[in-house]
């Protein structure tokens, strides 16, 4: 499995170009708590926004998910003090198709098609 681990002094970039390549892609969010419990948050619905909020409260770094189809409301995801983004391909191709994201609140997983080419994310991976 191939594993890239986004530097968190890139986030912001990270957020702005997975948005920018992959909006209107079909994604399923899972997110699993620290007590191991998990929960399906959408089933192949399109992203429409990935964002991080590091300006709002001094205090705590917040990533935003949010997905839906046209004409619906979007389901909101909020990731509460990401402390690792990575990206896995998971099915032994070239592309990444798996966003994880591991946060105080606990790890959640964005499944998404098509995939990322890793030559689109040079630059953002810690060194």
């Amino acid at each position: 499995m191939m594993t890239m681990e986004v530097s968190a002094k890139k986030w912001n970039q990270f957020c702005a170009t997975f948005q920018q390549l992959r909006r209107g892609t079909m994604i399923s969010i899972e997110h699993t708590r620290p007590d191991g419990a998990s929960e399906s948050i959408a089933r192949d619905v399109a992203l429409v926004r990935i964002s991080l909020d590091d300006q709002s409260n001094p205090c705590s770094t917040n990533l935003h998910i949010e997905a839906g189809l046209p004409g619906e409301t979007p389901v909101c995801h909020k990731v509460i003090e990401p402390i690792h983004v990575r990206l896995k391909n998971g099915d032994g191709s070239e592309r990444y198709h798996r966003l994880e994201i591991t946060a105080e609140n606990g790890t959640t997983t964005i499944v998404f098609h098509p995939g990322l080419n890793p030559e689109m994310l040079k630059g953002l991976e810690t060194s």
